[in-house]
């Protein structure tokens, strides 16, 4: 008697633990599931982004003539485009200067206002800066970029 209750104590107990196997395997298979998606998400965002990295640089680049497949697409960097600069004026505000030319590669900042910098690297020890400075909330100097 003491056996079969041990028996059946034991089998409700694998049982148990059967179960709850199963069910943490669909938990890990559904977690895999996730990461294999972000990781697919995150691969064409790289893929993305070297594709604007690559246009950005064939937009300052000096080199042999690009063919039509090479051209940059209307996505490229606004601030690479010289006629948007031509538009940018003092006075102007800083969300002016945003739909213009598009976010700064970096910012710095101070207390009444923030210098808006535009840089690209070209070459090996060329850069292409320029830089837009914003005092009390609207423009007070631009800098076109140049090739330093």
């Amino acid at each position: 008697m003491w056996r079969a209750m041990i028996v059946t104590l034991l089998t409700a107990v694998a049982l148990n633990a059967t179960a709850q196997d199963a069910l943490r395997i669909q938990e890990l298979r559904q977690e895999i599931n996730e990461l294999q998606r972000l990781v697919r998400d995150q691969g064409r965002r790289i893929d993305s982004l070297e594709r604007q990295l690559n246009r950005s640089k064939l937009a300052v680049s000096p080199g042999p003539p690009r063919s039509p497949s090479a051209a940059p697409s209307a996505g490229a960097e606004k601030w690479l485009v010289p006629a948007n600069w031509e538009r940018l004026r003092t006075g102007m505000n800083e969300q002016q200067v945003l739909d213009l030319i598009g976010y700064p590669t970096t910012a710095r900042g101070g207390d009444t206002g923030k210098t808006l910098f535009y840089t690209v690297q070209v070459g090996a020890s060329g850069f292409l800066s320029g830089r837009v400075v914003i005092v009390d909330r609207e423009v007070r100097e631009i800098q076109k970029p140049i090739l330093r």
